[in-house]
């Protein structure tokens, strides 16, 4: 029975995989959005990013690599995270999770990213002066479950329900709302050997969101129009045209890693990631402890992106291939203190171009 369930969690993840790097191509930016849900939650994955999925043992993993959850030990286990991230938009998240001995782990958990009020602006008030505020605001809720089936072999699922709002306090309370059910597969495997440890996990694995609600569109501050059936037969009447909002898919991600111990209390984790709407990257990240009581961690990510090197003779630019860049983020680096059962996970991430964020996570076991 073990050996028919590893088989089928393996081939899950390879079809989903595929079908990840299926869509990966190209760099299909912009064509998936819940963009919140590929943010690092809790001050350990802020500084790891994805290097911290095979290292994960703490009740964050719901949202990194729920097999992770295996890793816990005391009965119950609560999480809460705060970041910091760009123009002043706020992601808060918590999780908590309960053991059930040799039957495995069962966690709830939730995440929320605002943007915080905005202006209303529309063709006859550009300024937002009179029209009121909106918001963004997009969620997910969902349950996990984990089992160790050896000692060296764990499976976690997460099944999720993720909702976006991009123009909260516009028109009716559900316009532009949308709402889609997604899951997460993770895989942890300890070969045993010096350390070395495997995962893979994909995540956000779903249909597409679409927001509810018409909108209309304007062309140079002009209503674009359509013809409708009029009153007199044979006539046509020239009104505004209504659109609907387009479906949209879940950034879905896959991820491979590996993680071993070159010395004593130092973890390197080396992981690729794979999303729908990217090219592939790579993450590179070490966690160093001291006397049981401090972590300092830090990650590099790598991305194989191209870069403009001129024009041909045809007046067609030319590229070059390079490991270097991701998506603005360059390296990030943290924290972590453990006082008893209460651990406190502090992380910075730089990026180029843009300022700084951080993050702020708290661990409660009992």
């Amino acid at each position: 029975m073990k050996r028919i369930l590893i088989v089928f969690v393996i081939a899950s993840l390879t079809v989903m995989s595929l079908s990840a790097q299926e869509a990966s191509v190209t760099a299909k930016v912009g064509l998936a959005g819940a963009q919140f849900l590929k943010i690092p939650i809790g001050g350990r994955a802020a500084a790891m990013d994805a290097a911290v999925m095979p290292l994960i043992d703490d009740a964050s993993a719901v949202f990194s690599n729920p097999a992770g959850l295996n890793h816990i030990t005391n009965s119950n286990s609560v999480f809460v995270s705060h970041s910091a991230w760009f123009a002043d938009v706020q992601l808060n998240a918590g999780s908590y999770v309960h053991s059930f001995g040799g039957q495995g782990k069962v966690a709830v958990f939730f995440a929320q990213m605002s943007s915080g009020d905005m202006a209303i602006t529309t063709v006859e008030d550009q300024t937002g002066e009179f029209s009121g505020k909106f918001s963004s605001v997009s969620s997910v809720i969902g349950i996990s479950g984990a089992k160790l089936f050896t000692d060296r072999f764990g499976v976690g699922l997460s099944a999720k329900i993720v909702t976006e709002n991009m123009a909260k306090g516009v028109g009716d309370d559900d316009f532009g709302k949308g709402t889609a059910f997604a899951i997460d597969i993770g895989t942890w495997y300890n070969t045993g050997i010096k350390g070395v440890k495997f995962s893979a996990v994909v995540q956000n694995f779903g249909p597409e969101i679409t927001p509810q609600g018409n909108y209309y569109d304007y062309n140079r501050g002009d209503s674009v129009m359509t013809y409708v059936d009029g009153d007199v037969y044979g006539e046509k009447d020239k009104v505004p045209q209504e659109f609907s909002f387009r479906p949209y898919s879940l950034p879905m991600i896959f991820n491979f890693g590996i993680t071993f111990s070159p010395i004593e209390n130092m973890d390197v984790s080396i992981t690729t990631v794979q999303p729908n709407d990217n090219l592939q990257r790579y993450l590179f990240g070490v966690e160093y402890s001291v006397m049981s009581m401090a972590t300092f961690r830090g990650s590099y990510a790598l991305g194989a992106y191209p870069f403009m090197t001129g024009w041909d003779e045809n007046d067609k630019a030319e590229y070059e291939s390079t490991l270097f860049g991701y998506d603005d983020r360059a390296f990030s680096g943290g924290l972590g203190l453990k006082f008893g059962n209460i651990s406190l996970d502090l992380a910075y991430i730089h990026h180029t171009l843009l300022d700084p964020t951080y993050n702020s996570s708290v661990n409660f076991s009992f």
